[in-house]
């Protein structure tokens, strides 16, 4: 049979710390770990993303006791107790502590948490095969170094994935040959605004700092 190269992404595992821990911010800034979930789903290569356990939720975690202090049990209720919850190691210092927000419990159905942005973020890979399987072409950017932008695309759709990195606002120019002509607009996947089609005046889309865009070209 035909053999292939096949990305598995990830953004940790029981051998790195929480990012919850490692982000350049304050340790509940739920815009800078949505970032990497942003990323880690908007893969360019054909691959399939990995979670590990906890991290769709924001559970910290670090290696001071080896692989015991990232693996603590699965944060399923705001009490920490309850049905399915393992007791394996659970030291009066951990880092996940009763009513904290960090368990699916106190996540569930709130459209702001990290849980349901996972879940939205994942569902749009599936409802939109041209972000698992279309074609990747990265977009020119001038100096900002914190910024990804890029296209994937395919005969039935293109979309434009915008992430932004830094802390400030950027301007991302669209004067690419690559984008569609004469788009009639884009509609944002993530929040489901529509902006209007680019003018000869107005060739750029303003993303805000840590934030991510999702846009369908609409044609």
């Amino acid at each position: 049979r035909d053999h292939y190269l096949a990305d598995t992404p990830y953004i940790r595992t029981h051998e790195v710390d929480g990012l919850k821990w490692t982000c350049s911010s304050s340790q509940q800034n739920f815009a800078e770990y949505s970032m990497f979930g942003n990323l880690l789903f908007n893969e360019p290569l054909p691959s399939t993303p990995m979670i590990y356990y906890g991290e769709e939720i924001g559970m910290p975690g670090d290696k001071t006791d080896g692989d015991k202090t990232v693996r603590e049990p699965m944060d399923w209720y705001g009490s920490e107790s309850g049905t399915g919850m393992t007791t394996w190691y659970r030291p009066d210092t951990g880092f996940n502590q009763p009513d904290d927000g960090i368990s699916v419990e106190e996540q569930q159905a709130k459209p702001a948490s990290l849980l349901e942005h996972y879940r939205a973020l994942i569902a749009l890979r599936e409802q939109h095969p041209v972000l698992r399987t279309g074609e990747f072409v990265p977009l020119p950017l001038a100096s900002s170094s914190g910024v990804v932008a890029f296209l994937r695309r395919d005969p039935d759709e293109t979309i434009l994935v915008l992430l932004n990195f830094d802390t400030q606002s950027v301007s991302i120019p669209l004067q690419s040959g690559e984008l569609p002509a004469n788009p009639a607009g884009f509609t944002n996947l993530l929040t489901g605004d529509t902006l209007l089609p680019p003018t000869a005046d107005d060739l750029f889309i303003v993303v805000p700092p840590l934030d991510a865009q999702l846009l369908v070209v609409n044609k």
